[in-house]
């Protein structure tokens, strides 16, 4: 990554390389993974990136696990932010 910049790892690193199109949109990120629990006692992360957020929830069914993409883009004309998202299954058994 630039200097300044950090590339993603773990689970969220999976889907910012092989999701259509994420890394571009996204750009790198601004700050490291950053962790925390969850009501259901697990771990989940996030990351701040230079045009939008990617989590990652465990929720507390193995099948129903997914990152989550937030882009956040500046139309022109200006008229404010705007927002699209994607969600992946985590499809990781760790």
């Amino acid at each position: 990554p630039p200097a300044g910049r950090y590339a993603p790892q773990g689970r969220i690193a999976y889907a910012w390389q092989q999701g259509a199109g994420v890394r571009a949109r996204l750009g790198w990120a601004v700050e490291p993974e950053k962790s925390g629990r969850v009501s259901d006692g697990t771990n989940g992360a996030w990351q701040a990136f230079e045009r939008g957020y990617m989590y990652w929830i465990p929720w507390d069914l193995p099948d129903d696990r997914y990152i989550y993409v937030l882009f956040i883009y500046y139309p022109y004309p200006p008229g404010g932010a705007r927002y699209d998202r994607l969600e992946f299954r985590d499809t990781r058994n760790s």
